[in-house]
Protein backbone atom coordinates (compact mmCIF):
# COMPACT_ATOMS: atom_id res chain seq x y z
CA UNK A 1 0.00 0.00 0.00
CA UNK A 2 2.82 2.34 0.77
CA UNK A 3 4.50 1.49 -2.72
CA UNK A 4 1.04 2.29 -4.34
CA UNK A 5 1.37 5.68 -2.48
CA UNK A 6 4.37 6.64 -3.26
CA UNK A 7 3.88 6.18 -6.89
CA UNK A 8 0.59 8.22 -7.00
CA UNK A 9 2.29 10.87 -5.53
CA UNK A 10 5.61 10.90 -7.21
CA UNK A 11 4.71 13.30 -9.95
CA UNK A 12 4.05 16.04 -7.41
CA UNK A 13 6.97 14.68 -5.08
CA UNK A 14 9.48 15.68 -7.44
CA UNK A 15 7.86 18.79 -8.54
CA UNK A 16 8.12 20.20 -4.82
CA UNK A 17 9.78 17.80 -2.65
CA UNK A 18 9.71 19.86 0.61
CA UNK A 19 5.66 19.58 0.22
CA UNK A 20 6.18 16.27 0.93
CA UNK A 21 8.80 15.81 4.21
CA UNK A 22 6.87 13.47 6.06
CA UNK A 23 6.02 11.35 3.07
CA UNK A 24 9.69 11.26 1.76
CA UNK A 25 10.63 9.99 5.43
CA UNK A 26 8.41 7.23 5.35
CA UNK A 27 9.88 6.37 1.88
CA UNK A 28 13.21 6.73 3.00
CA UNK A 29 12.25 4.41 6.47
CA UNK A 30 10.50 1.68 4.16
CA UNK A 31 13.63 1.38 2.30
CA UNK A 32 16.47 2.18 4.55
CA UNK A 33 18.09 0.42 7.45
CA UNK A 34 16.75 1.53 10.81
CA UNK A 35 19.11 1.69 14.02
CA UNK A 36 18.30 1.08 17.73
CA UNK A 37 20.74 2.96 19.81
CA UNK A 38 20.36 2.19 23.36
CA UNK A 39 22.54 4.29 26.61
CA UNK A 40 22.42 2.30 29.66
CA UNK A 41 22.45 4.78 31.96
CA UNK A 42 23.07 4.99 36.50
CA UNK A 43 21.10 7.74 37.95
CA UNK A 44 23.63 10.97 37.98
CA UNK A 45 27.10 9.83 36.08
CA UNK A 46 28.65 12.73 34.41
CA UNK A 47 29.11 11.22 31.13
CA UNK A 48 25.25 10.17 30.51
CA UNK A 49 25.03 13.86 28.89
CA UNK A 50 27.95 13.40 26.95
CA UNK A 51 26.79 10.66 24.96
CA UNK A 52 23.57 12.04 24.49
CA UNK A 53 25.12 15.05 23.37
CA UNK A 54 27.13 13.21 20.97
CA UNK A 55 24.07 11.51 19.96
CA UNK A 56 22.74 14.92 19.08
CA UNK A 57 25.56 16.19 16.54
CA UNK A 58 24.79 12.72 14.17
CA UNK A 59 21.90 13.11 11.57
CA UNK A 60 20.90 9.53 11.66
CA UNK A 61 17.05 9.75 10.09
CA UNK A 62 16.22 5.77 11.25
CA UNK A 63 17.05 5.41 14.49
CA UNK A 64 14.84 4.64 17.45
CA UNK A 65 16.89 6.25 20.67
CA UNK A 66 16.21 4.77 23.85
CA UNK A 67 17.47 5.59 27.02
CA UNK A 68 17.37 2.85 29.91
CA UNK A 69 17.92 3.56 33.61
CA UNK A 70 20.08 0.68 35.05
CA UNK A 71 17.66 -0.17 38.07
CA UNK A 72 16.11 -3.00 38.29
CA UNK A 73 12.23 -1.95 38.43
CA UNK A 74 12.92 0.59 35.18
CA UNK A 75 15.00 -2.08 33.36
CA UNK A 76 12.01 -4.73 33.82
CA UNK A 77 9.50 -2.00 32.34
CA UNK A 78 11.45 -1.32 29.35
CA UNK A 79 12.37 -5.18 28.54
CA UNK A 80 8.68 -5.64 28.73
CA UNK A 81 8.07 -3.21 25.59
CA UNK A 82 11.90 -3.91 24.18
CA UNK A 83 12.72 -7.57 25.13
CA UNK A 84 16.06 -6.90 23.39
CA UNK A 85 17.16 -3.85 26.30
CA UNK A 86 16.96 -6.65 28.77
CA UNK A 87 20.56 -7.90 28.80
CA UNK A 88 21.92 -4.83 27.91
CA UNK A 89 23.38 -2.92 31.35
CA UNK A 90 26.62 -0.64 32.25
CA UNK A 91 30.03 -1.48 32.25
CA UNK A 92 32.20 -0.45 35.41
CA UNK A 93 29.27 1.44 36.62
CA UNK A 94 29.43 4.24 33.12
CA UNK A 95 26.97 5.04 31.13
CA UNK A 96 27.06 2.55 27.94
CA UNK A 97 26.06 2.76 24.59
CA UNK A 98 24.74 0.31 22.02
CA UNK A 99 24.49 0.44 18.78
CA UNK A 100 22.29 -1.93 16.83
CA UNK A 101 20.79 -3.10 13.45
CA UNK A 102 18.00 -5.15 13.55
CA UNK A 103 18.51 -5.63 17.41
CA UNK A 104 22.08 -7.20 17.01
CA UNK A 105 24.53 -4.83 18.57
CA UNK A 106 27.91 -3.37 18.11
CA UNK A 107 30.49 -4.02 21.13
CA UNK A 108 29.02 -1.34 23.74
CA UNK A 109 31.07 1.51 24.16
CA UNK A 110 32.03 3.78 27.54
CA UNK A 111 34.02 6.27 25.71
CA UNK A 112 32.50 9.87 24.02
CA UNK A 113 35.43 9.47 21.16
CA UNK A 114 34.67 5.54 20.68
CA UNK A 115 30.63 6.03 20.51
CA UNK A 116 31.29 9.48 18.29
CA UNK A 117 32.76 6.97 16.08
CA UNK A 118 30.26 4.51 15.73
CA UNK A 119 27.94 6.79 14.86
CA UNK A 120 30.32 8.52 12.27
CA UNK A 121 29.65 4.85 10.41
CA UNK A 122 26.22 4.83 10.53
Amino acid sequence: MASKISKAFSAMVSKAPSGFIYMLSAVESAISDSYEIVIVIDDGHENTEKLLSTLRKHYIPNKVVIVKENSKEKGERLSYVAPFTEALGTIDGKPTAYVCKNYACEKPVTDVKAFEDLLGKL
